[in-house]
């Protein structure tokens, strides 16, 4: 497989043994004229010619969509340091590995690199959940990669390097994704077709198979069902209004239609859970990719790992917890070091009960763990305590949120309630000097911790964000990793009145969240 003579990328010799030829297309954009270079991943054969293309074409961002390995073979050979801070040189380039941002589907690493004593940084964006031979699980999980890459410094005129193991296949599909948003937004209209066959006339076999063309027809359908647009705060209260309303022609508000196209988003998922995995949680979580959840057994419970707050374990999801898991509990809370935990629970004496895997004021064994509550308050429709354990000489504290509810009732919850406990939450979080999973207990199938975590999200998002609010890109996000978060019409409303709420009044929020990060 070579590139075309006519959109090839032609190198500039720096040595009499250079060549001029890696493969490597340059590929139109729909309103940019060589808005992209699709490349093949590099190998050890080309790892030279590869960054001396970085060098010489100004590359600022880098879109792999790959794995290094898959199934024991070599898919493409890892051209940045093996750690933080480490440097590698190829092809008279000095990299430098300077950072990382992780979320589920993809990483975010900021590399500097050096020539002729002039210095460069580049951002590579690694999208982790495209198997080999096959696409990925949810359209949600490259739409949410597709944003990132397209929302950092969107000022830059250079390619776009775009590489998998070959180049065409998953490097076609994201690159015709960005050319039909961009047709949408432009002549609202799409043609998959048009643009598929435009792609394979400066580069063969650009997306490469049936499966992909599909795959590419149901993102995009994602985009165009949800959008990509952000509001900002000052907008929000006239939006808020127009979603409450009503359509002339329907009996149905807004909110309510606009549960149904995300209900549709979460049903196009190909997997139940897009966060799920059987295995072992407290023995893999802190691996990659491995074990996000771990079926209930009579000595360990259910975990299921959600991805937030631009962390890929922001939550913990314990949906199934009592004494006979406790000492599996501790153990997690000890791995992990989780300093944080939100629960929600029936005001009865059962639930009461349920709770003493959490240990007493007196102190006691749970399993290898010496568990004492040593602070208890109650303020706001929920409780607070703090719990102090030690395993061998070693120990920390974990800070429980227990919200009630009146058992045999559907009420929702009210939006202040909800503001209350995360106002509290965020006061806990902001006093502590690294992020760590937040445990969540929840017996009612995320009626509850879904809304935390969404309106927790959300909120994180807008102050981070200099207020760009998108509730729907964060509903749909959560739901492809567990799809009974918001589930429905009404737990959408609340939501919006939260925000609402929100928006009016968020300096305490504000403050709180930027002393997070």
């Amino acid at each position: 497989m070579y590139a075309y003579d006519d959109s090839r990328v032609v190198l500039t010799s720096e040595c009499p043994d250079d060549s001029d030829y890696i493969n490597a297309s340059y590929i139109h954009g729909f309103d940019q004229l060589q808005k992209f270079i699709a490349c093949q991943g590099p190998t050890q054969e080309i790892i030279s010619d590869f960054w001396r293309m970085i060098w010489q074409q100004n590359i600022e961002k880098v879109v792999m969509l790959t794995n290094l390995f898959e199934f024991g073979t070599l898919k493409c050979l890892q051209y940045w340091p093996e750690d933080i801070n480490g440097e590698c040189k190829h092809g008279g380039v000095l990299i430098k590995y300077v950072g990382i941002k992780e979320t589920f589907d993809y990483n975010i690493r900021s590399l500097e690199i050096t020539k002729y004593g002039e210095t460069r940084r580049l951002n590579q964006f690694h999208f982790k959940s495209w198997p080999d031979n096959d696409v990925p699980e949810t359209t949600w999980s490259l739409v949410d990669f597709w944003r990132a890459v397209a929302k950092c410094d969107d000022t830059s005129t250079s390619p776009i390097l775009v590489h998998c193991s070959s180049g065409v296949g998953p490097s076609g599909t994201f690159i015709a994704l960005d050319n039909l948003i961009a047709q949408a937004q432009i002549e609202n209209c799409v043609r998959p077709l048009h643009v598929v066959e435009v792609l394979r006339q400066q580069r063969v076999n650009m997306v490469q198979t049936k499966e992909q063309y599909k795959y590419l027809h149901e993102a995009l359908a994602e985009v165009l069902l949800i959008g990509t647009n952000y509001w900002v705060t000052r907008q929000f209260e006239s939006i808020y209004n127009l979603m409450i309303g009503k359509d002339i022609e329907s009996s149905k508000t807004r909110i309510e239609q606009q549960f149904e196209l995300i209900t549709k988003s979460a049903y196009y998922a190909r997997g139940q859970n897009a966060a799920i995995a059987t295995g072992l949680v407290n023995d893999h979580i802190g691996t990659q990719n491995e074990a996000m959840i771990m079926k209930a057994t009579e000595s360990k419970p259910q975990c299921i790992v959600l991805s937030a707050l631009g962390e890929s374990r922001a939550f913990i999801a314990l949906t199934s917890l009592h004494d006979d898991t406790a000492e599996n509990f501790w153990s997690l809370v000890g791995k992990q070091a989780c300093k944080t935990m939100i629960e929600f629970s029936n005001r009865s004496e059962g639930s009461y009960k349920a709770a003493t895997y959490l240990g007493q004021k007196k102190g006691g064994r749970v399993g290898r763990h010496y568990v004492t509550l040593t602070e208890e308050s109650h303020d706001r429709g929920f409780e607070e305590r703090t719990y102090s354990y030690k395993e061998d000489k070693k120990g920390s504290s974990l800070k429980t949120f227990k919200q009630f509810h009146v058992p045999g009732t559907n009420e929702e919850p009210d939006k202040q309630s909800m503001l209350d406990l995360i106002e509290a939450i965020l006061t806990w979080q902001s006093q502590l000097s690294t992020d760590t999973p937040i445990l969540i207990k929840d017996g009612s199938n995320f009626h509850r911790s879904g809304l935390v975590v969404v309106l927790m999200s959300e909120i994180c998002r807008i102050v981070k964000h200099d207020g760009q609010i998108n509730l729907v890109e964060t509903i749909v996000s959560m739901k492809h990793q567990e799809k009974h978060i918001i589930n429905s019409a009404a737990q959408l409303k609340i939501c919006y009145d939260a925000i609402l709420a929100y928006v009016q009044k968020p300096g305490i929020y504000q403050n709180l969240c930027l002393s997070t990060e």
